[in-house]
């Protein structure tokens, strides 16, 4: 579901959210221009006494700035990994920051820049992770998306290209592909679709499957 959440002295904020989950973990834009997409991380590396990931992340939402954010992120008593992307429309920065309980790491992205559901910064992508699911599930995506990247040369990002992207169902490892639809052998399915302009200041939203992405602007600063 799309979620407006309006706080006395914060910026509103609209996000995706799933039923159940404390909002945070969907793409999400608010009104001081901050984006923010998240991915999971099947870290094997866990504090076991620590502020839990959702919890963070919703507090991310309401930030002010990019730095602002990265303080939540990085609290030192957090519990588990995770990834998150953030854009300003005011400062027109992007980051990557990965996270485990005990270690962090933080991307100035300048041009293309894939990340799926495992650790791929330089001084992360050794630690400890869920080796199966990386290998089933987010690598083959990795893969894919790295080579459609590679094909686009020194061509900039554009919307209609990375929807094509995200709609590709190329994968070494069938349905685990960037396009994710359910087979009858494993459950699972993409569930929306979501490009931001950092330098327009839009976040346009698509419900479903890339690959029959039908969207609308949701927010505009």
């Amino acid at each position: 579901v799309m979620l407006d959440i309006r706080q006395t002295d914060k910026p509103a904020i609209r996000c995706l959210t799933y039923p159940g989950i404390v909002a945070g973990n969907g793409p999400m834009m608010n009104e001081a221009g901050l984006l923010m997409s998240s991915n999971f991380i099947g870290s094997t590396n866990v504090r076991q006494a620590g502020i839990p990931r959702y919890l963070l992340a919703r507090g991310m939402l309401a930030s002010r700035s990019i730095d602002e954010a990265l303080a939540l992120a990085r609290h030192p008593q957090r519990a588990y990994a995770f990834n998150f992307n953030l854009g300003s429309v005011k400062a027109k920065r992007l980051v990557s920051v990965e996270l485990t309980a005990f270690q962090h790491s933080l991307v100035e992205i300048d041009g293309w820049f894939v990340h799926t559901n495992h650790l791929v910064h330089p001084s992360m992508a050794a630690l400890p992770q869920d080796q199966q699911y990386v290998q089933t599930s987010s690598m083959p995506r990795f893969r894919t998306l790295s080579a459609l990247v590679s094909r686009q040369q020194s061509a900039p990002p554009d919307a209609k290209t990375l929807i094509a992207m995200l709609a590709s169902h190329q994968s070494s490892n069938p349905p685990y592909a960037p396009c994710r639809h359910p087979t009858k052998q494993v459950d699972g399915s993409t569930l929306a679709c979501a490009v931001f302009d950092v330098v327009g200041g839009t976040y346009w939203l698509a419900p479903g499957k890339p690959c029959q992405a039908r969207g609308e602007m949701v927010m505009k600063m």
